[in-house]
C-alpha cells in the first residue's frame, strides 16, 4: 500500500484468466511445488492462474470498469502458448511458465495502456509496453534452495501448455479484491496490426 499525505492508495492489477483445461494444467503445477513444502500460489486468499497485463498504484475505478467493460466486449477469446519455465533474476526469485510473445498479444497489451493511460497513476514499469515478459506465475518469494527444488519438481510433469485467455479482471492488491470481471466477447480474432494511439 502507497501512503500519498493523508490517502492511502491500494494497488490494482489488471489479470488476464484462462480457460478450465489451462488453469487444471498450471494447478497440477502449483499442487508439485507444494509438495515441496513451497506456499502454493492457490492458497492466498483465492488467487487462480492468471496473465498480470499491468499494475497501477491507483486507477479512476469507476470510470476504469466502464471502458474495460467496453474493451472485454471488443476483444475476443485467444490462445496463448505457455512452452517454457523461466526464473526471474531477483532475489528472492519468481518461478513462471513463459508466455510466446506473439506480435497479436504484444500489440493488444501495447493497445490496453494506451486506452486506460488517462485513468491510471503509476503504472509498475515491469508491465509496460516494450518492458513486459508476458508469464503465468508458479511461484515467487523463492531463495535459490526453493527456487532449484520447485523447477526440479515442475520438470516432472510439465509439458507445453496450451489455452484460451477467456476473461479478464480488475483486482485490488493488498489485501486482494475483485474491483471488476468480465467475459471477453469480441467475435473477430487477435490480428496482426499495430494498435490504434
Amino acid at each position: 500500500m502507497l501512503i500519498v499525505g493523508s490517502q492511502c492508495r491500494v494497488p490494482f492489477e489488471v489479470r488476464m484468466y484462462l480457460n478450465f483445461a489451462a488453469e487444471s494444467a498450471v494447478r497440477q503445477l502449483w499442487d508439485e511445488i507444494g509438495r515441496c513444502g513451497i506456499t502454493r500460489r492457490d492458497s492466498e486468499s483465492h488467487v487462480r492462474p492468471h496473465v498480470t497485463f499491468a499494475v497501477y498504484e491507483d486507477v479512476s475505478e469507476a470510470v476504469f470498469v466502464q471502458r474495460l467493460q467496453i474493451w472485454a466486449a471488443d476483444v475476443s477469446p485467444f490462445v496463448i502458448t505457455m512452452p517454457a519455465i523461466g526464473v526471474f533474476c531477483s532475489d528472492p526469485s519468481e518461478l513462471f511458465l513463459s508466455i510466446t510473445a506473439t506480435r497479436e498479444l504484444l500489440n493488444l497489451h501495447c493497445g490496453f495502456h494506451t486506452t486506460f493511460k488517462d485513468l491510471v497513476w503509476r503504472p509498475w514499469a515491469y508491465y509496460l509496453p516494450d518492458c513486459w515478459t508476458p508469464h503465468c506465475t508458479l511461484a515467487d518469494h523463492l531463495s535459490p534452495s526453493q527456487t532449484a527444488n520447485a523447477l526440479e519438481a515442475c520438470l516432472h510433469v510439465v509439458s507445453r501448455i496450451t489455452g484460451m485467455v477467456e476473461s479478464v479482471e480488475l483486482t485490488r492488491i493488498h489485501p486482494e479484491e475483485s474491483s471488476a470481471s468480465f467475459e471477453l466477447m469480441g467475435m473477430h480474432p487477435l490480428v496482426d496490426h499495430p494498435p490504434q494511439g
